[in-house]
C-alpha cells in the first residue's frame, strides 16, 4: 500500500542559511490492511509525513508510492482523484462546516466526485451507520461532542472509499471512555479491511496496532 524510497523533506530558512530536515526516511513500507501506529515527540516529523502520504505536500525529494501510484507523477487531476478515492486524511482540526448537519457534511466530497446525486443521501448515511452515528444525521457540529465530531470527520473522509486512513492524533482531545469508543471504530474498521497509519501517543491506540513506527528528528527508529 506504501513504499517510500529516499525521502527528504526539507524546511528552507531565510536567504544564506540551511535549511531544516524535517524528515530524512531512506526505507518504508506499510502493507495492505496493516495498523500502523506513528509515535515520536511533538516537531519529530509525524504530520509532515502524514501530509506527504496524503497527497498534500508535494515539495519533497524521493519516491513516494501510495496505492500503487507514484505521487509525483501525478498530474493535478489525477492527485484530486487520488485524494478523494485512495486515501483519506484526518487531522486535529476536523474542518467541519458548522451550518452543516452532519449527513451533509458526510456528503461534502459529493461535490467533488462522479457520485449520482440519488446515491449520496443513502452513501452519506451509510457511513454515519459505519462510525456509530446514525441518529445523530440532522444534528450540526455544534450539537455534538468532539467525540462525535471526530467520527462525523473520519465518516466524511471515508465517504469515496479510500482504502487508506490516516490519522493525526485522533484521541487527543477525547476524554478515556471517548477514546476507547474511537479505538474500538478504528480497529473495526482495519478489521474491515481499512489499511490505517496513526499518529499518536494514545497507549490504546499503541495497544491496538499491528505495529509501532517511531520518528525522532524527522528519522525512523
Amino acid at each position: 500500500m506504501i513504499f517510500v524510497h529516499n525521502l527528504t523533506k526539507i524546511f528552507e530558512k531565510a536567504a544564506h542559511a540551511q535549511g531544516v530536515h524535517a524528515l530524512s526516511i531512506p526505507s518504508l513500507e506499510v502493507s495492505l490492511g496493516e495498523f500502523v501506529a506513528l509515535t515520536g515527540k511533538s516537531g519529530s516529523g509525524k504530520t509532515t509525513l502524514l501530509t506527504i502520504l496524503g497527497g498534500l505536500d508535494s515539495c519533497y525529494e524521493g519516491e513516494v508510492q501510495v496505492g500503487g501510484e507514484v505521487l509525483a507523477k501525478l498530474s493535478s487531476r489525477a492527485l484530486a482523484k487520488f485524494r478523494a478515492e485512495t486515501v483519506a486524511s484526518v487531522f486535529q482540526s476536523f474542518h467541519l462546516i458548522p451550518g452543516w448537519s452532519a449527513e451533509e457534511n458526510v456528503a461534502l466530497p459529493a461535490l467533488f466526485s462522479k457520485t449520482s446525486r440519488r446515491g449520496v443521501r443513502p452513501r452519506a448515511l451509510q457511513m454515519l451507520e459505519a462510525v456509530g452515528l446514525h441518529d445523530k444525521a440532522k444534528s450540526t457540529p455544534a450539537q455534538l461532542s468532539g467525540g462525535e465530531r471526530q467520527r462525523i470527520a473520519i465518516a466524511r473522509a471515508l465517504f469515496a472509499g479510500a482504502r487508506l486512513l490516516l490519522c493525526d492524533e485522533p484521541t487527543g482531545n477525547l476524554d478515556t471512555q471517548t477514546t476507547q469508543g474511537m479505538v474500538d471504530l478504528l480497529s473495526r474498521l482495519n478489521a474491515e479491511g481499512l489499511t490505517l497509519v496513526v499518529a499518536t501517543h494514545e497507549p490504546l491506540l499503541l495497544s491496538a496496532a499491528s505495529r509501532h513506527l517511531t520518528l525522532a528528528e524527522g528519522r525512523l527508529q
